[in-house]
C-alpha cells in the first residue's frame, strides 16, 4: 500500500495482524534467515512457521531446521508468472507439478532427508515471458490467503482435537 512504502515489511505485517486480532502474539524478527542463525531463530515456541522466502538456500535452511526440530511448517512455492486463483493448491511437495521451484526444492529436500512438506503452489503452467519472472500484484496474496486458511484450520483442529 502507498501508506507503507518504505516501511519494514515485517513490522507492517505485525501491525496488520494486530489490527485484525490484537490477541495474536506476533514475534516479528527483522533478520535474514540463513544456515548460521536458523537454529537460534527457531528456538522459540511457535504455533506454526510460514515460509515465504525467495532464496532457495535460505528456504532450504529454514525447512530442514524446522523439520529437525519437529515444528509445523508450510512453504510457499513459486507464484511468478501465474495469475489464476483456482490454480493455487496446498499439497505435499512430493505431489506438486508445474512448479520449477517445487521441483528444485524436492531434490534438495530429498538430499537432506526431508520426507514431506506442506506447500502452497500453483498447479497451472506459468506464463512464458522471455527472461522475466514476475508476480501480478494479487498472486502472492492468493498464495498467502491459501496458506492462512490452511494454518488456521490446522490450529483449530489441533485445539479442538
Amino acid at each position: 500500500m502507498n501508506s507503507t512504502v518504505g516501511h519494514n515489511k515485517v513490522e507492517v505485517f505485525k501491525s496488520r495482524i494486530n489490527d485484525i486480532n490484537n490477541l495474536c502474539q506476533v514475534n516479528a524478527i527483522c533478520d535474514r534467515i540463513n544456515s548460521d542463525n536458523v537454529a537460534s531463530i527457531l528456538d522459540n515456541d511457535y504455533d506454526y512457521i510460514i515460509d515465504a522466502i525467495d532464496s532457495v538456500e535460505d528456504k532450504l535452511a529454514l525447512i530442514v531446521e524446522a523439520k529437525r526440530q519437529e515444528k509445523d511448517i508450510i512453504s510457499a512455492m513459486g507464484a511468478g508468472n501465474r495469475y489464476k486463483a483456482v490454480d493455487f493448491k496446498i499439497a505435499d511437495i512430493y505431489d506438486t507439478k508445474y512448479d520449477k521451484l517445487a521441483r528444485k526444492m524436492r531434490r534438495l529436500l530429498k538430499d537432506n532427508g526431508v520426507k514431506s512438506l506442506d506447500v502452497c503452489y500453483s498447479e497451472g503452467e506459468c506464463e512464458k515471458v522471455e527472461g522475466v519472472i514476475g508476480s501480478i500484484s494479487y498472486a502472492p496474496a492468493l498464495a498467502g490467503i491459501k496458506i492462512a486458511q490452511y494454518v488456521l484450520c490446522q490450529l483449530m483442529e489441533r485445539e479442538n482435537g
